[in-house]
């Protein structure tokens, strides 16, 4: 499986407060050949993820049967081993769901529903990408959402810089 390094799309997470929130990926002519998955954000996620929700067309079908459930979103655990795919013909991930629609390749084919997940994907990077090891190029647009899930917070440098000063003071007085 070819990863690459390029974000491949924008990527807002929605909610507040300290509950999970959703994350939606919205992409425009999103373009990938077969086996080739791009990282979404720059973290992990957390959470656990409860359904996927898929409202994007197969904008151009490169050749070679690529269908619009191709499209894939994958997770990766630490150790870089394929977890669960959501959508395409190729099993890579030990848990594999299906898209409800969308196996055709004409252009202007959609995806447009809803799967359940319930799985627990803390710590996993997300990826998306082509699913159909032996597809040409091909391009989508449109939206997935994923509920219950989100990026996994990272602190703002202060933050860093005042914990590290905490640990340091800390250090200190036991000493003293």
């Amino acid at each position: 499986m070819k990863v690459t390094s390029i974000m491949a799309a924008a990527v807002v997470g929605l909610g507040s407060g300290a509950a999970l929130a959703d994350i939606s990926i919205d992409f425009e002519d999103f373009a990938a050949s077969g086996s080739q998955f791009s990282q979404v954000g720059d973290t992990t996620v957390e959470g656990t993820l409860g359904s996927a929700l898929g409202a994007f067309y197969l904008v151009n079908e490169g050749g070679n049967w690529t269908y619009a459930s191709d499209l894939t979103v994958m997770f990766l655990d630490s150790d870089g081993n394929a977890v669960l795919q959501i959508g395409g013909w190729t099993t890579y991930a030990a848990t594999k769901v299906s898209w409800p629609n969308g196996d055709a390749r004409d252009a202007g084919t959609w995806v447009d529903g809803s799967v359940d997940v319930n799985m627990d994907v803390s710590g996993y990077t997300m990826l998306l990408g082509n699913g159909y090891s032996s597809g040409t190029e091909s391009t989508w647009t449109g939206n997935i959402t994923l509920s219950g899930i989100d990026f996994t917070a990272v602190p703002a440098p202060g933050a860093l810089a005042l914990l590290g000063l905490a640990g340091f003071a800390g250090t200190r007085r036991r000493r003293g």
